[in-house]
């Protein structure tokens, strides 16, 4: 059965959280309540707490950063022109916070994008699965929890955890995909063995609450 893998997102994470592009953000930054205001997505029916002091990124930021992260990520990863605007148009980078400001060098982040599948058979494990053994092609990746499911709100989520090595270190991921409305959304969690940070993002994930169920 043909499905639409989300892997640009987790890519764009990575990406965003290692290098440091030097990037003049004009994220607003979070100052609320303990876990800071909520996000909502009227369109696709959810909302979430997000964490105090964390950046909000705008649309224009993540347009210069999604630029010049593929730039990279086509070497690393050895992506063709033609897979780099293919994933471009059919998958959309819907929101990003982050600890630093985005772009930062070692920072926490996350943030999810949604792909339109084809086919309404098609789930979450399955996409999850094809994933994860996308990233493992990698030598440099490694698969710190193999894909498991957990309920958010009455739906399953599919989850794994990687561990992406590079100059910098050991570089943890989280990756989050739950099916709504057609769509795949996966959320993408990084950060550098600061557990706290992992404890923090994940409240923000399980915080979900689906609107008119």
């Amino acid at each position: 059965m043909r499905f639409i893998r989300g892997f640009s997102i987790v890519l764009f994470f990575v990406a965003c959280s290692t290098i440091g592009y030097g990037q003049k953000s004009a994220s607003d930054k979070i100052e609320d309540a303990p876990l800071g205001p909520k996000y909502t997505n009227i369109g696709l029916g959810f909302e979430m707490s997000l964490p105090k002091g964390w950046y909000v990124a705008n649309s224009e930021e993540l347009e210069v950063l999604t630029d010049e992260a593929w730039k990279d990520l086509k070497k690393g990863y050895k992506l063709s022109n033609e897979t780099v605007l293919q994933q471009r148009r059919i998958e959309n980078l819907a929101f990003a916070i982050s600890k630093k400001r985005l772009g930062a060098v070692r920072n926490s982040a996350f943030g999810f994008g949604t792909v339109k599948q084809p086919n309404k058979e098609i789930t979450a494990l399955m996409v999850a699965q094809s994933t994860a053994a996308f990233f493992l092609k990698d030598p440099g990746t490694k698969l710190a929890k193999d894909v498991s499911v957990r309920q958010i709100d009455g739906f399953d989520f599919s989850e794994f955890d990687l561990v992406v090595t590079s100059s910098l270190g050991r570089q943890n991921v989280r990756v989050l995909i739950v099916n709504l409305k057609g769509y795949s959304l996966t959320f993408s969690l990084t950060y550098w063995n600061q557990l706290d940070d992992l404890q923090l993002m994940m409240s923000s994930i399980e915080s979900l609450r689906f609107l008119n169920k």
